[in-house]
């Protein structure tokens, strides 16, 4: 691999989020889904018409989802508008447990630093024993916070300001919550399924998508995993390579992109399907500049 790869050139149309700013943007409907489903079974559980087990299980799908309108809103592509791009944004990230200015700074550092094991805020799902990956997926809760507060992250005060804020809100509704006989019922709808989708979005998102974790190049650092049932399961992120090389496409075009430019990515060595061939040490450490290009 070396600098000299000839640009690849992308359809206009794959970049940004769509013209239409309901009926045809599937980010917008990811939210609307997800609301709904909050909104149904919160309603349901407290009339005993909904048991936990459902009431856990629906709720974590929707709060899986809601990490998608969020990962797009912080890409600018859920939505033209600025505003109802940065509002689906907002609300999304605190069905999560964050905001959305601390998801978007340490995210970016995970886009800067891919598998840099200095800087990479993501790379804690690679730690060893390898069996207790789940544990570390887990972990993000914290390392995130971690991350945002220890190396002062935010972008002003205001950003700093708002996630101190949701830090309290959640100590006090878990406290409020501990004092009034309600902690079962708030782990319930809300902190159990965050966590159960927190979980599944680190394993999905950032574990299997950059393993092995042994290159920063451009178009090694990330994998493909061609499948139209991944692509349906997880909303696209199986094509994750596209995102890291493209982060204006939105979820629902990967597939689409990696089918028209395939050849041109395993031209460069792209990782694409479930082996894992051992790297140079050439490719492991010399990152490669984005030579990609808009075709005209």
């Amino acid at each position: 691999m070396n600098d000299s790869a000839a640009r690849i050139k992308l359809d206009r149309s794959w970049v940004g989020a769509p013209d239409s700013a309901l009926v045809g943007n599937p980010t917008v409907w990811l939210f609307i889904g997800a609301s709904a489903t909050l909104a149904l079974t919160a309603t349901y559980h407290l009339r005993g018409a909904l048991p936990v087990a459902p009431t856990v299980a629906l709720n974590a799908i929707a709060f899986y989802l809601m990490f998608t309108v969020m990962h797009d809103s912080v890409h600018r592509t859920a939505h033209r508008s600025r505003f109802v791009n940065a509002t689906l944004g907002r609300l999304s990230a605190f069905t999560l447990t964050v905001t959305l200015p601390l998801f978007r700074a340490v995210h970016y550092e995970h886009h800067s630093h891919t598998n840099d094991p200095e800087r990479d805020p993501d790379l804690g799902v690679s730690r060893r024993p390898r069996w207790l990956v789940l544990f570390w997926c887990l972990g993000l809760v914290v390392e995130y916070r971690v991350q945002f507060y220890g190396r002062k992250l935010w972008r002003n005060r205001a950003d700093l300001a708002g996630a101190i804020a949701l830090e309290i809100v959640l100590v006090v509704t878990l406290v409020a919550s501990l004092v009034t006989g309600t902690f079962s019922l708030v782990c319930t709808l809300w902190f159990g399924p965050a966590l159960l989708a927190i979980l599944f979005l680190a394993l999905t998102f950032d574990f299997l998508p950059h393993y092995p974790y042994d290159s920063r190049a451009r178009f090694l650092d990330t994998r493909i995993y061609p499948s139209r049932l991944l692509n349906a399961v997880l909303l696209g992120q199986n094509y994750h390579l596209i995102h890291h090389l493209w982060t204006t496409i939105p979820w629902y075009r990967y597939q689409r992109v990696f089918r028209a430019i395939r050849p041109e990515l395993e031209a460069r060595g792209s990782r694409v399907g479930w082996t894992v061939e051992p790297l140079a040490v050439d490719d492991a450490s010399k990152p490669i500049r984005d030579e990609t290009s808009l075709a005209p």
